[in-house]
């Protein structure tokens, strides 16, 4: 099949398009990251979307006829110019300083990616349930450049709140990107031992959160008028269904994330409003390191990256969908591929210089050089 006759169903009936997620070490970009050629033609074979997907840390989907504008189709050699790709940086209104929401964004990746929103010249509100997290917040950066407000992402009238006080608070009417990345995984142990309060805030932070996050966010998009707003929803593990024992409620809330940004692009298709998801991959936060063990904290050493390096990857990335025209749908973000992952065990764990790089023997932590 040629290509402009590709483009040209993938035009009338984007649902039965298939969708193609890249990590780190494949295309990830729109222009400067590094391309895989070779996968060019392989990339069109949808028939296997399952297994040989998975196996190579692919994402392929029905819903979503783009994920970061790389359509998977027989194109050749030619696929990764983004002439033929469809985008354009130029067309249309493009904001080149985005006001950005971030829930949770007090700590953690949260935090790192407000301070890279904002080195990067961009207005950036963020909102926790930590007092401290926001008056520390609030003394790190410039009020000029973030709002940060108390706000329980549960809360449909908290959230509600902290969206329009942050407008007020920049004198802005649009809002372009917001980031449900508040998470809980309140306590490590067998479900029949937690009590129901460790599974009800997990279950209220995940998936309550998001979906009001999402609620929110699209309201105050829909009243902007004219301008494109964008969603991103945060992954996790059990994302893919696989087992999370000892985690069975935080993997439950994270396997619903493909579905749910899916069927918010249906209902929100002739708005101006997209929806997104990401995977930050193993961050060393709170987060992962709460109710760890030694054994676990030394397996840190060979997956994880610290919060800092993970916020340099996304925030471009994620600015980029905001200002690509005309607007992405459904694009899937991940900061590792299944082949990129395995590569980093195997090279954290050969070179010396790396096997102990967070925590020592005995899963104690190491101080940074």
């Amino acid at each position: 099949m040629h290509f402009r006759e590709t483009r040209r169903r993938a035009v009338q009936r984007p649902a039965g398009f298939v969708s193609l997620t890249l990590g780190r070490s494949a295309c990830t970009g729109l222009n400067d990251d590094p391309c895989i050629r070779p996968f060019s033609s392989a990339l069109s074979w949808s028939r296997n979307r399952g297994t040989v997907a998975h196996l190579l840390g692919f994402q392929l989907g029905r819903q979503s006829p783009t994920t970061l504008g790389l359509r998977a189709t027989r194109l050749g050699r030619r696929a990764w110019r983004p002439s033929i790709l469809g985008l354009s940086l130029s067309n249309g209104p493009v904001p080149t300083s985005l006001l950005i929401f971030i829930t949770g964004g007090t700590r953690g990746l949260g935090w790192a990616l407000a301070r890279e929103f904002v080195e990067r010249g961009h207005r950036v509100a963020v909102c926790g349930r930590n007092v401290t997290g926001i008056e520390r917040a609030r003394n790190e950066l410039p009020s000029s450049s973030l709002f940060a407000q108390c706000c329980d992402v549960s809360d449909a009238v908290a959230l509600e709140s902290f969206a329009s006080a942050a407008c007020a608070h920049f004198e802005a009417e649009a809002m372009h990107l917001w980031i449900n990345n508040a998470g809980s995984v309140a306590q490590r142990g067998r479900m029949i031992d937690l009590p129901p309060a460790a599974l009800r805030e997990v279950i209220e932070t995940n998936l309550l959160g998001t979906m009001l996050g999402c609620r929110t966010a699209a309201r105050c998009m829909i009243r902007s008028g004219d301008v494109h707003g964008h969603i991103f929803n945060v992954d996790g593990a059990g994302v893919f269904g696989n087992g999370t024992p000892y985690f069975a409620a935080y993997g439950a809330t994270k396997r619903v994330m493909p579905q749910l940004m899916r069927s918010l692009n249906r209902e929100f298709a002739s708005l101006n409003v997209s929806v997104h998801t990401f995977s930050p991959g193993m961050i060393l936060t709170d987060l992962l390191l709460r109710d760890s063990t030694a054994q676990m904290r030394r397996f840190f050493n060979l997956l994880a990256e610290r919060p800092e390096t993970v916020a340099a990857f996304l925030a471009p990335r994620l600015v980029r969908v905001a200002q690509t025209t005309p607007p992405l749908r459904g694009t899937y973000i991940r900061y590792k591929t299944l082949p990129a992952a395995f590569g980093n065990i195997a090279w954290n764990a050969l070179w010396p210089g790396r096997r102990y790089r967070f925590f020592d023997r005995n899963g104690n932590p190491v101080k940074p050089t």
